[in-house]
């Protein structure tokens, strides 16, 4: 749920600043989109999943970070390549924006 409401605020912040890079080329050492789709995909249907179940706040903060570091060690990266590959995106509305839209069509293509 962190990760979703960060991901919203840092949307929508980009989107009210107006920050483009469009011509930039992005830098090195993030991942690639397709790889953040895939991450992405997976965190938000762990958290979809977490969700549903009737544990306390601790359990369930717990149980996300326990799923968090088992998705990162899935994808042989850690949070702070996660973050800053996030950071990035987000600072460009339009990739972010087709970052997501990848994200919804692989959680409906999968389930």
């Amino acid at each position: 749920m962190r990760t979703k409401v960060i991901l919203v605020c840092l949307f929508t912040f980009t989107i009210l600043t107006g920050c483009k890079f469009e011509n930039e080329k992005l830098p090195d050492g993030i991942m690639t989109k397709d790889r953040m789709v895939d991450i992405i995909a997976d965190i938000q249907l762990v958290e979809a999943a977490q969700k549903q179940l009737n544990v306390a706040i601790s359990e369930r903060n717990a149980m996300r970070d326990t799923s968090y570091h088992i998705i990162f060690n899935k994808y042989d990266i850690d949070s702070a390549l996660y973050d800053s590959s996030l950071h990035v995106y987000s600072r460009n509305p339009r990739i972010m924006a087709e970052i997501m839209e990848r994200v919804a069509k692989k959680i409906i293509k999968d389930n």
